[in-house]
């Protein structure tokens, strides 16, 4: 939705055991994608330094782009996020009512992402 708006540039980052998860995304994701790959954890904060924003799974990347101050929306599942979200205003989790990552929708989403606060000026 993001990408149809003209909003977005999306970067699809993965685990070193999730390249085929990745592979299936980028081909139904009908968009044009930045292919991440696995990078290096120092990499991988570095370049989530530069987002506006992040959406991801309740995984160790949220917890990386929580550190380096990027706003993010975590999409929960069976875990809670009153207990595993970052602390913080620029972190929001949204988690379906069956606790079910691929039941949570892009309104859900979506709507996080309106609420999150801009991304705050950063040093040159």
């Amino acid at each position: 939705r993001l990408h149809e708006e003209g909003q977005a540039q999306v970067a699809v980052t993965w685990g070193l055991d999730e390249e085929p998860l990745a592979k299936q995304f980028l081909e139904s994701a009908d968009i044009p994608c930045l292919r991440g790959g696995a990078p290096p954890l120092r990499d991988l904060a570095a370049l989530f330094a530069e987002y506006d924003a992040l959406i991801c799974n309740d995984t160790g990347m949220l917890h990386l782009g929580a550190a380096v101050g990027t706003p993010l929306v975590a999409i929960f599942g069976p875990t809670d996020p009153e207990r595993f979200l970052p602390i913080g205003e620029h972190n929001l989790a949204v988690k379906a009512a069956d606790s079910r990552v691929d039941s949570v929708t892009v309104e859900q989403v979506w709507e996080a992402l309106g609420k999150l606060p801009k991304r705050r000026p950063r040093p040159m």
